[in-house]
């Protein structure tokens, strides 16, 4: 089942990773379902570390983005993502920062379980100034270590995609540049990562004929939320191998709902290790 978040104002589940985001050259794709019981501007969906993530946007059924700089932090707004009440919403996030400079891609897909990924319109609202900073603790339900920003309602199985200081080309995740995401490259994305985690398959391009020993430092986790007793990932990092142990992560005040994500994966010989 899903887990209940914002009894307390302080819940989240969190796991340390392994790359640090937010910095230069460093990429992430966080996809997962939320459903929210009530919808209040700032409450985090989920972070790295203090800032840099997605909440509820002023207007609510919108998501406002963070990233992390030295001097502003930047601000990024979604036109069209449809946060609902009672209802599950999936989303899929992409930022990259460059190699120096201030330049940071943002893309946001949004979808429910009767409608497939929709590309979100971007506002950049706040210019970032300075170098970027970032994290490797991934927050889930919650803006990092806030006592006042939790989620309030239920989130799902997620599924995410890390990359740090690595060759964004000999990456897994395809592209040419920090800090840009061209249109083939965006069409690229949907089609072997976003589309794929919707339909619930756990590390998305498999089968694709693209290998995941590609080179660089990155990671991939499939993060189970219906484990009985605390979330749950399976990982594959950097070489390529899968994890054989299990991560548990960490609970904070977060308990477990009476219901189920939509689409929730099905891992062939990995179902005693996941549940």
């Amino acid at each position: 089942m899903a887990w209940t978040f914002g009894a307390a104002a302080s819940n989240d589940v969190n796991l340390a990773a392994t790359q640090l985001l937010g910095g230069p050259t460093t990429a992430f794709l966080i996809c997962g379902w939320w459903y929210p019981t009530t919808l209040t501007a700032t409450r985090g969906l989920f972070s790295f570390g203090n800032t840099l993530g997605a909440e509820i946007g002023a207007t609510t059924s919108e998501l406002l983005i963070r990233s992390a700089h030295g001097t502003t932090n930047g601000q990024w707004t979604t036109t069209g993502a449809g946060l609902t009440v009672n209802q599950w919403t999936f989303l899929a996030i992409w930022m990259s920062y460059a190699s120096s400079g201030v330049n940071t891609s943002v893309k946001v897909w949004t979808a429910t379980t009767d409608t497939t990924p929709t590309a979100c319109s971007i506002t950049n609202t706040v210019a970032p100034v300075g170098t970027p900073s970032g994290s490797a603790t991934f927050y889930i339900g919650n803006k990092g270590t806030s006592t006042t920003l939790s989620f309030q309602g239920d989130i799902g199985n997620c599924w995410y995609g890390l990359l740090s200081a690595s060759s964004a080309e000999t990456s897994p995740f395809n592209f040419a540049s920090y800090g840009s995401l061209t249109s083939n490259e965006e069409a690229w994305h949907y089609t072997n990562f976003v589309f794929p985690a919707w339909q619930g398959k756990p590390f998305p391009f498999a089968g694709t004929g693209i290998g995941y020993s590609l080179g660089g430092r990155w990671e991939m986790g499939y993060i189970n939320m219906d484990h009985i007793t605390a979330p749950r990932v399976m990982r594959r990092i950097a070489s390529g191998t899968l994890q054989t142990a299990v991560t548990t992560l960490t609970v904070d005040g977060a308990t477990k709902s009476n219901q189920r994500s939509p689409n929730a994966a099905n891992i062939p010989g990995h179902v005693l290790a996941l549940s």
